[in-house]
């Protein structure tokens, strides 16, 4: 039987930390995507459901394109 704690040198196994650090990118990715309908729901109109997003950085996930903000000067 494996185990699934670490091992006898107290190291975590790689392959674990890799499943790990995985499930935990999907599940970032999975909230950012519930995330936009959500505000999308709250925005007063279009223009302000685009800012709200791209305020927030979510603009990728809801497929807008990204905007150059200019420097301040």
């Amino acid at each position: 039987m494996s185990s699934v704690g670490p091992n006898v040198e107290g190291d975590v196994p790689p392959d674990r930390i890799l499943k790990s650090h995985e499930a935990e990118v999907a599940a970032h990715h999975l909230a950012r995507r519930r995330a936009v309908p959500v505000i999308a729901g709250r925005a007063i109109d279009a223009d302000d459901c685009r800012e709200l997003l791209h305020m927030l950085g979510l603009a990728d996930v809801a497929g807008l394109p990204t905007i150059e903000i200019p420097p301040r000067r």
